[in-house]
């Protein structure tokens, strides 16, 4: 079985935190979460959005929860930062 976007972005999360204990402790979840949702492939929008955080934007929650954070898929507009507003 191939491994999906989602579980790569969470393998980045976990390395780029030192493991998955860490990861957890940064993000206030169980090492037991951490590696359900490596096991399952199944990310929360929670657990998404703190592992986001967590990792300063370096893999985000639309990276993580594709189903549940895409702009076109829900029709939300992407934030833009303000040297991109005219």
């Amino acid at each position: 079985m191939s491994i999906s976007h989602a579980e790569r972005a969470l393998e980045r999360a976990i390395k780029l935190a030192g493991g998955q204990s860490k990861l957890a402790r940064a993000i206030g979840y169980t090492q037991n979460a951490i590696w359900k949702a490596k096991d399952s492939g199944r990310i929360s929008a929670d657990l998404a959005i703190r592992i986001e955080l967590a990792t300063g934007g370096r893999v985000t929650r639309e990276q993580l929860a594709p189903h549940k954070f895409n702009p076109q898929k829900i029709g939300v507009m992407p934030i833009l930062a303000d040297d991109e507003i005219a």
